[in-house]
């Protein structure tokens, strides 16, 4: 408990001086810092950044600059799934550079949503295809890694037969606008 305490101040502390600092950039100071401090706080006390990693070190750097539109609107997921029965996943979040709930901010029954840097309705998750609808979904770089990255891509369509995500599309271009809710299927 004393090492998440002290890794949620300090990244809590660290986020708030990027998002400080990228927020100067358009004159949100104060948001932008706030924002990255709660996302910071959040993420360090449950340890979900791999700081081993290249890609954990930059999942919290955009996370705190580049994507401060989706880590705010994370926050909105973070609370649903903290003030209701959201069963927060520890085993898929921890040093996996993302929040994964079972249940909390779904728009859709049976369906994961993305937001940011929190993966709610993820379902039963010790069923291994559930699991699989989250770690493959990250492993080939969409939702929140593409959020993160400023790649927009279609909405995925579903797969009837097995309740899965297929990419309709992933692009990087500059005329659209990044995704700050993904949809994914799930049986």
């Amino acid at each position: 408990m004393k090492e998440q305490v002290l890794e949620a101040a300090a990244v809590g502390a660290v986020g708030a001086a990027l998002g400080a600092g990228a927020g100067t950039l358009v004159g949100l100071t104060g948001p932008a810092a706030a924002v990255a401090a709660s996302n910071g706080a959040i993420s360090g006390f449950r340890q979900i950044y791999e700081w081993t990693s290249r890609k954990g070190r930059v999942a919290f750097v955009l996370d705190s600059t580049w994507g401060l539109v989706t880590t705010a609107a994370s926050l909105v997921p973070q609370l649903v799934g903290t003030l209701t029965p959201g069963e927060y996943d520890e085993s898929l979040s921890k040093r996996s550079n993302r929040h994964v709930y079972s249940r909390g901010f779904v728009v859709r029954r049976n369906f994961a949503v993305t937001v940011g840097n929190v993966v709610s309705g993820a379902g039963d998750t010790s069923d291994e295809s559930r699991r699989r609808l989250v770690t493959d979904h990250e492993d080939e770089g969409l939702a929140v890694t593409a959020a993160r990255r400023g790649l927009s891509h279609r909405l995925p369509r579903l797969d009837g037969d097995h309740g899965t995500c297929c990419s309709s599309r992933l692009a990087s271009q500059k005329n659209r606008r990044r995704p700050i809710i993904v949809i994914v299927g799930g049986s």
